[in-house]
């Protein structure tokens, strides 16, 4: 007979109660996950339990089958897609609800990805808190998207092209000017050298993106009207936009670093609306991003198209997040190859100085000359692409083919709704279009390669507009240091070098992009330079 007793909550009912609920959760998974593998065909691929969105993940440490950090695809690299004998496979995740994830790294399935833009969108929900400052062409798509890269692109033109190589060029010789007053002209000692190219293309993000030139030297004091300064609302833009993103305004709130964050952000909302206005009324005609967009947007007015100030300043920041510490990070890293790898720098030396006569700056037009520079720059790139996926969904029902290790034609299909993550690390050292993909060899950039094999600026119709202004800055710096400069890594005579070496090039993973360790550099002066 029922007594009420049997209500009554004690440790053995709640076990019980609590095993009943399991047991009911484990069975709708397991269906859900059996509808989920035929759906895609049973096609294999890791199984994880936590959703990298849940929070207990970041309590947790990585555990394949359980739970997996950010920089899983950066251990893994291509051994993610080839321990099962394909370039594309379906990643299940269990909590908290069942999904499929299509993880790929096959050039022709992701070419088809990227150049279909209406059937492969972004998915907009991962990138709608870039939008501080307004819509821009990374949060949009379809006609919004639309207008916002056609006047965007028209900013990125050839004049800015010349200005970011000016700058650059401009920048470096101020820091080498710097030195010789440091006393350090015949052998500097970077501590840090991703600091040194932070700083770096601040400066040329600030002249070529801003039309706002700074020194290398912070004694600058804020314009009326202002708490910081234009350089240290960038900074403090740069090292607190992942919190800004993150936390709402209340908790930035309740101390000094957070206020200080929130400052900045409100800083550079008022710098951009005084840029609107100073370059609206000048008579004096500029090249930087900031006036070509303020250009391009009158140009599409008289056609008829709608693109506000908040477009603007939200294009603006978007360049500003998207462009800054990735060039930084690349330069770091491209920096500290070249000190690894001297042979690799001799060979770039002798072909600056067969291209540039001695006593001479590199010029814009020396650019498709150096060659080499700009292999070095890929090769980094190939081994370290610093954002290491690339995010889409699928808009209908469809379907990948690919071919098996075992020479035979799989076939995915992909229901509607499903994230698809292109795994650029992967597909970066898939040996199937890298010869010894762990070795840096910027040479196999001189020859044919498969194009849609290297994607760290992303490929197609939302390729990265800012590549070109990044590739120019790259190149800029690395010639110049290279022609003036003998890179070594500092000395340690405590570590092996072998394990250094390894230590120091393997890079951490951000929320967002991945960057390098504190690598110390030794510059010394060449005798011819």
């Amino acid at each position: 007979m029922f007594s009420l007793d049997q209500l009554t909550l004690t440790p053995r009912n709640a076990a019980a109660f609590a095993a009943f609920l399991a047991s009911i959760w484990a069975i709708k998974t397991y269906i859900r996950y059996r509808a989920l593998m035929l759906a895609v065909g049973w096609n294999p691929g890791p199984k994880t339990f936590f959703s990298r969105a849940t929070p207990i993940t970041l309590l947790l440490p990585d555990i394949p089958g359980i739970n997996r950090k950010a920089d899983w695809t950066w251990k893994e690299k291509y051994w993610a897609l080839q321990q099962y004998g394909q370039d594309i496979v379906a990643n299940i995740i269990f909590y908290p609800r069942p999904r499929a994830i299509i993880q790929l790294a096959d050039p022709k399935s992701i070419k088809d990805i990227l150049f279909n833009r209406a059937a492969y969108p972004k998915p907009l929900s991962v990138y709608k808190p870039l939008e501080l400052y307004g819509a821009n062409a990374i949060t949009t798509e379809g006609e919004t998207w639309r207008i916002h890269h056609k006047v965007v692109v028209k900013s990125f033109s050839e004049q800015n092209n010349k200005l970011v190589w000016k700058e650059t060029v401009n920048t470096m010789m101020e820091l080498f000017s710097m030195w010789e007053m440091e006393g350090q002209g015949d052998e500097a000692h970077v501590s840090s050298i991703s600091e040194l190219t932070k700083s770096l293309t601040l400066m040329v993000i600030g002249s070529a993106a801003f039309g706002m030139k700074m020194t290398w030297k912070d004694d600058e004091v804020p314009p009326v009207g202002h708490t910081m300064t234009f350089r240290k609302t960038l900074q403090a833009i740069n090292t607190g936009l992942v919190l800004r993103l993150a936390l709402p305004n209340w908790i930035l709130n309740l101390n000094s670093h957070g206020r200080k964050i929130r400052t900045s952000f409100d800083e550079l909302g008022l710098y951009m609306r005084e840029m609107i206005d100073t370059r609206l009324t000048s008579p004096h005609h500029h090249d930087d991003l900031f006036s070509n967009l303020l250009r391009a947007r009158e140009e599409e007015k008289e056609g008829g198209t709608t693109f506000t100030d908040s477009d603007l300043t939200g294009n603006i920041f978007a360049f500003l997040f998207a462009g800054h510490e990735t060039s930084a990070h690349t330069l770091a890293f491209a920096l500290a190859h070249l000190a690894f790898y001297p042979e690799v720098q001799e060979r770039f030396l002798s072909q600056i100085r067969e291209n540039i006569p001695s006593g001479q700056l590199p010029t814009y037009a020396d650019m498709p000359k150096l060659t080499y520079g700009t292999a070095i720059m890929q090769e980094v790139l190939r081994l370290i692409p610093i954002a290491p996926v690339i995010p889409k969904v699928s808009e209908h029902n469809t379907q990948f083919t690919t071919r098996a290790s075992d020479g035979s034609t799989r076939n995915i299909p992909v229901p509607a709704g499903t994230y698809l993550m292109i795994n650029t690390i992967g597909l970066h050292y898939n040996p199937t279009y890298w010869e010894d993909p762990y070795e840096f060899r910027p040479e196999r950039f001189l020859q044919e390669y498969e194009k849609f094999a290297w994607l760290p600026f992303s490929a197609g119709p939302r390729a990265c507009i800012g590549r070109r202004f990044a590739e120019i800055e790259i190149l800029a710096v690395l010639t110049l240091f290279v022609m003036n400069y003998e890179i070594t890594v500092t000395e340690d005579v405590k570590e092996d070098p072998k394990k250094r070496k390894a230590r120091l090039l393997d890079p951490k993973r951000g929320p967002v992009v991945m960057y390098p360790k504190k690598i110390p550099l030794t510059f010394r002066r060449r005798a011819s330079s």
